[in-house]
């Protein structure tokens, strides 16, 4: 996945050129290959340019939905979220969707940002984790004074979007719950 800031370029990139390729092929094609050299060239880069057509097509088809599904993640969870974790209360900050958490695979990708609760260090840890887009399954981890913490869930986006799910700590076996709801106007 590329970085958050990119995609809605990508994403209007890649609908303009299926719409060009399917409302004009061969216009498009001589477009491709108005550098092809002399006239020769560029007549054979033209037959190229339409044989590969069809597969190009079916390229694009399946690469903007998952263009559009990773724009819908990246507005939602990039945010401040109040998150309430055992019964305590605190801030998580997705800052990173893809970019520095790195793609992980062709259905899920990295995530980072921050976590801080009110009880505790005054400074945020830093969480990693990722996103798997078919699951719809969250997970990332934090610690700080060796209480490696590590969270997963899911996301509900109706009415409004709300992360919950369960988390378990180095130091303990418990199994918690959790949950976090965006913060308005964040």
């Amino acid at each position: 996945m590329t970085d958050c800031s990119s995609l809605q370029s990508i994403l209007i990139d890649d609908q303009q050129t299926l719409q060009s390729m399917l409302d004009d092929p061969e216009a498009f094609c001589q477009n491709e290959c108005s550098d092809a050299g002399n006239e020769s060239d560029r007549i054979l880069c033209i037959r190229r340019c339409l044989r590969s057509l069809p597969q190009r097509e079916q390229a694009l088809e399946a690469a903007i939905p998952r263009l559009q599904d990773e724009v819908n993640v990246c507005s939602i969870l990039l945010n401040v979220w109040q998150i309430t974790a055992n019964n305590i209360l605190g801030q998580l900050i997705f800052t990173s969707i893809g970019g520095t958490g790195g793609t992980i695979s062709d259905t899920a990708f990295g995530l980072s940002g921050t976590i801080m609760f009110d009880q505790g260090s005054p400074n945020p840890d830093t969480i990693i984790g990722r996103w798997d887009e078919l699951a719809h399954i969250l997970v990332f981890q934090s610690g700080s004074d060796g209480n490696l913490q590590l969270y997963t869930g899911s996301l509900s986006t109706t009415p409004t979007p709300v992360l919950q799910g369960t988390f378990t700590t180095s130091a303990s076996n418990a199994i918690l719950a959790w949950s976090a709801v965006r913060i308005k106007g964040a």
